[in-house]
């Protein structure tokens, strides 16, 4: 691709990043295109190593398989936690009841 200083932001921006990669990648093997991603990444954040860069590329074609969701898997944990809540209040309940006996 060309280089270009674009103004774009949030899922576009993303989009396009990825793209980017995903041609290095092709063009140059995995182990360049995570270097040179990583270094473009760390003038936002200068904290970021190649280990951050390759596990947001796994999870970025983890996502594009579909087969993600996290809304589910918030509402599973969420479900399971009121379920939990209300079985401990319910132990409560009935250890204080039987205590008053």
């Amino acid at each position: 691709m060309t280089v270009e200083k674009e103004q774009t932001a949030g899922t576009a921006r993303l989009l396009h990043e990825i793209a980017e990669y995903e041609e290095l990648e092709r063009e140059y093997g995995e182990a360049f295109a995570i270097s040179v991603t990583t270094k473009a990444a760390q003038k936002a954040d200068p904290s970021i190593v190649d280990r951050d860069t390759r596990g947001a590329v796994k999870f970025v074609r983890a996502v594009r398989t579909g087969n993600v969701c996290v809304a589910t898997e918030r509402q599973k944990v969420e479900d399971r936690a009121a379920r939990a809540a209300g079985e401990l209040f319910a132990a409560i309940s009935s250890c204080q009841a039987e205590l008053q006996d």
